[in-house]
């Protein structure tokens, strides 16, 4: 495929917080969530990726932003309105054995508290978003089978 493949995707997309050990020290802030992985991928090979997802306006969901732009995916069929940000932390330590390992933890965007917030899209805003489409998209990407990301596959 070219470079101007063109890929939307629906699902996951969160801010991956990367830890060192077990202290709180930050460090890094990165796209994360399987949607989020495929469009930074794709994106990284020259694709163009439009993920949808319903984000908020935290501070996490600003830094998820961020990184977004900084990985070139496109944030056209993202809104910072009506959703959450999925926040997921990984630690990466070393096991008492000596050997490289990692811990996931899910923390709530809104209440600091340890678990996963994910909104899908609605049908409704799904049939907003097909509206608006100006070109047709060489590949539509999801993992999850919610009824409007079936919807959205039929129409592609």
């Amino acid at each position: 495929m070219n470079k101007n493949t063109k890929c939307i995707g629906a699902g996951l997309v969160s801010l991956d917080i990367l830890m060192r050990g077990c202290s709180n020290q930050q460090v890094s802030y990165k796209l994360g969530g399987t949607c989020g992985n495929v469009m930074a991928i794709l994106a990284y090979y020259g694709w163009e990726t439009f993920p949808i997802a319903r984000l908020d306006n935290t501070d996490y969901g600003k830094l998820l932003l961020e990184d977004v732009d900084k990985c070139h995916v496109r944030k056209d069929f993202i809104t910072t309105n009506d959703g959450t940000t999925p926040v997921i932390v990984q630690r990466n330590i070393v096991d008492k054995y000596g050997n490289p390992s990692h811990k996931f933890e899910l923390l709530n965007s809104h209440s600091g508290r340890f678990f996963l917030t994910y909104k899908s899209i609605t049908k409704k805003q799904a049939a907003i978003i097909l509206d608006k489409l100006d070109f047709l998209p060489e590949v539509f990407f999801y993992r999850q089978s919610f009824s409007c990301n079936i919807d959205a596959s039929q129409a592609f």
